[in-house]
């Protein structure tokens, strides 16, 4: 309960800020799951810096391994690497990755918010174009993503 002022504080500033000068749907419910998400992902994140604090033998190493894990994590989160292009054997660390939850999470929301789907214009008829965000989400390998696997996935968060 010490950290909560400032887990709350930071995502929320910060998420503020963003959401509006990127640009994205400006659709109240969007922009709560969008802070919802920042603040779970800061939570999560700070809970694995500080396991990899508790399980370190000394500062050094902790210093080693926090950068370490999280590029892993982050390589194997589905914005690096799509989820239909990573090899069989890693799929653990892409279901292990808690940038694959909170990058599943965004991308729905922005593409898909609410039921509501992006739709894109394309300047030329000839070329390739993606005219909607579900489009955009088969692309990203999330075309069977519902609001269900969003529940779940702010619960495995």
């Amino acid at each position: 309960f010490v950290e909560a002022p400032i887990l709350l504080c930071f995502p929320i500033l910060f998420g503020t800020i963003a959401y509006w000068s990127v640009g994205f749907q400006p659709i109240a419910e969007c922009f709560g799951v969008f802070l919802a998400c920042l603040i779970s992902f800061a939570a999560v994140a700070g809970s694995l810096f500080m396991c990899i604090g508790a399980f370190s033998p000394n500062v050094q190493i902790a210093q080693i391994f926090s950068p370490l894990i999280t590029v892993l994590f982050m390589l194997f989160g589905g914005f690096y690497v799509n989820v239909d292009n990573i090899p069989k054997y890693y799929y653990p660390l892409y279901y292990l990755s808690f940038f694959n939850y909170g990058f599943e999470i965004l991308c729905y929301n922005e593409f898909n918010g609410w039921g509501n789907p992006l739709q894109f214009t394309c300047s030329d008829a000839s070329s390739v174009c993606v005219q909607n965000g579900n489009q955009e989400l088969a692309l990203l390998g999330y075309s069977d993503v519902t609001n269900q696997t969003i529940l779940n996935d702010f619960i495995i968060l």
